[in-house]
């Protein structure tokens, strides 16, 4: 583990143990206890030496001491890789397919930036609160409110709706030259645990770069849909609010707002709730696409890793997962799942396939991880799995890597 995640494991199981351990040896047992999971047998011993002379009577330190002096099972000899002619001839044309796309995305690209800068610039909404705020005092019919309450409420929506449009390019900003990337650390040749988890990631990567010159560019014409759509609902929306705000009863700057223009203003926010609606659609599915290609990338990112490690990686790798996904509580005392109780944790011999399986599983195993990020309130309608399922998978990318022992 890293010395911050060491530190911060530390600083968690004391507030935790507090009131139920005297004194600091829980430090040099949180450490021992990391370092026998790293397999660094020796440090591991002497920090339940550590931990011992600060509480001789630790039965989870005589038991990390007991563990940490035994013999060391053999780990399995490590495997050469080495990608073979076919597998680079084709990784390079899924790489070459790939940038073909180059300009058509930039160019799209291009578009979205130019109907969100003037969105910013325009700052329709802002501008329409602003000065609604100093024409609002007065009285109201309850024909008004309802009318003003519809408006405002698209208003909302429609800010809302660009701020996820914001935020879904830094879910699209890096492909595919991430999946490109990919494919240079998975063409590097040396000595591995397993060559055949090796030959399934670069399956699951060749998987992404597809799904990629499927779905990318649609996602990214859906996006510019959307971005355009949102401009131009806010300039027939904030005009509609603001003349509801002026309108009212007798002293209003525009005076009563009878039946008939009444039925206008309606007519006027239901096409443009219509509209939101399609808006809407469109933001979802080019967020499904993409999280769905970002999922198949880090799927692969995975297994490769996974790939790479030895016996005492892959205990981590399982560790990091089972936590990720609210099987394995934070608390150091726990981390190794109850020192002397003869515990054993499956690792998985895919990691890639294992973090989607435990991370984003069918709905009705209700994955308390998912559960979560899906309770968060939500701008708009985001398909909450598919999102969920890529956040949680680059987090167990993220922590994996974090992770990483080094050459074995």
């Amino acid at each position: 583990l890293t010395r911050r995640a060491r530190y911060r494991q530390a600083l968690v199981h004391l507030a935790a143990a507090g009131k139920q351990a005297p004194g600091m040896f829980t430090v040099p047992l949180l450490t021992g206890q990391v370092y026998l999971l790293q397999g660094r047998r020796a440090e591991a011993a002497a920090q339940a030496q550590a931990a011992l002379a600060l509480n001789p009577d630790s039965a989870d330190a005589r038991a990390l001491l007991a563990q940490a002096s035994a013999a060391a099972p053999p780990d399995p000899p490590l495997e050469a890789w080495a990608a073979s002619d076919d597998l680079r001839r084709q990784m390079d044309a899924l790489c070459g397919k790939l940038a073909e796309e180059d300009a058509v995305r930039d160019r799209l690209r291009g578009r979205i930036d130019g109907e969100t800068r003037q969105l910013i610039q325009t700052n329709q909404f802002s501008q329409a609160l602003q000065a609604a705020q100093i024409v609002a005092p007065g009285e109201y019919f309850l024909s008004s409110w309802a009318l003003l309450a519809e408006a405002a409420g698209l208003m909302t929506e429609l800010s809302h709706l660009s701020d996820q449009l914001m935020e879904m390019r830094w879910t699209e900003y890096d492909l595919p030259q991430a999946i490109i990337d990919e494919t240079d650390l998975l063409l590097k040749p040396g000595q591995v645990g397993a060559t055949a988890q090796m030959a399934a990631a670069a399956e699951e990567l060749r998987q992404a770069g597809a799904l990629d010159q499927e779905t990318h560019r649609r996602a990214l014409e859906r996006m510019q849909k959307t971005a355009a759509a949102v401009r131009t609902m806010g300039l027939e929306v904030a005009p509609v609010f603001l003349e509801l705000v002026a309108s009212g009863n007798d002293d209003r700057p525009l005076g009563p707002l009878n039946d008939t223009h009444a039925a206008i203003i309606q007519a006027q926010l239901a096409a443009a709730e219509d509209g939101l609606w399609q808006a809407e659609g469109d933001a979802d599915g080019a967020l499904h696409d993409l999280c769905a290609i970002k999922t198949a990338l880090y799927r692969a990112s995975l297994t490769r890793l996974g790939a790479q490690g030895n016996a005492a990686q892959d205990e981590i790798y399982a560790r990091v997962l089972a936590q990720i996904a609210g099987k394995l509580p934070p608390v150091p005392g726990l981390l190794l799942g109850g020192l002397g109780s003869g515990e054993e944790r499956e690792v998985p011999a895919n990691l890639g396939l294992a973090a989607e399986r435990e991370l984003a599983p069918p709905e009705e195993q209700g994955n308390p991880a998912v559960k979560e990020i899906a309770s968060i309130p939500r701008k708009g309608p985001w398909d909450d799995r598919a999102y969920a399922g890529y956040v949680l998978m680059r987090l167990a990318w993220k922590r994996c890597s974090e992770e990483t022992l080094g050459s074995p």
